[in-house]
């Protein structure tokens, strides 16, 4: 039984978390941030200029032409889909974690000017999307995070502190110093 829910579940996340699934106004931009979440690197340039702004422009497309409500419940729809689009590598989560965050920040400007019922929705979004999803990254990464430069080790690079992947070894700050130190015979 196990087996036959997890193969419908992954045939619903395949065919069904789609753009297309959101207005035809919105699916275009979505289906466009899609296909950025999944070929950029986050926080890359391109990640930063590009598709951060067409989420932002995203986010606030939702509000127009819609009530309140149905805008508000279109969010976690999208986020739902761009997680089923970001990347297979280790930072992916924190791109999306990213675009989550963004969210958040749009639901929380739009907050005071809400109504009770869907200031309701915004705190229901805030509890059992966001902190939810923030709670099992901290969980599933807790040995790296306890460590120092952790964020940089999701990266990819275990040993730079800047963020940034080092093009070279010789370019990463300490995998050079160590590769310096053991070609001179020294340890550590």
């Amino acid at each position: 039984m196990a087996g036959n829910l997890s193969k419908i579940s992954e045939l619903v996340q395949k065919e069904l978390l789609k753009p297309e699934l959101l207005p035809q106004n919105l699916s275009g931009l979505l289906s466009y941030i899609c296909s950025q979440v999944a070929d950029f690197e986050y926080g890359s340039e391109a990640w930063e200029r590009q598709l951060v702004p067409n989420w932002q422009r995203f986010l606030r497309e939702l509000d127009k032409g819609r009530d309140a409500e149905a805008a508000l419940r279109l969010i976690p729809v999208a986020l739902a889909i761009l997680e089923h689009s970001k990347r297979k590598t280790p930072d992916a989560i924190l791109g999306w974690l990213d675009l989550m965050e963004w969210a958040m920040l749009r639901l929380w400007e739009k907050f005071p000017n809400l109504e009770e019922k869907q200031r309701q929705i915004v705190l229901n979004i805030w509890a059992e999307l966001f902190l939810a999803h923030y709670y099992s990254f901290l969980k599933d990464y807790a040995s790296i995070l306890q460590t120092e430069h952790a964020v940089p080790r999701l990266r990819g690079c275990p040993c730079n502190a800047t963020g940034k992947r080092a093009k070279t070894p010789s370019i990463c700050r300490r995998r050079g110093e160590t590769e310096r130190r053991t070609s001179a015979g020294l340890s550590g």
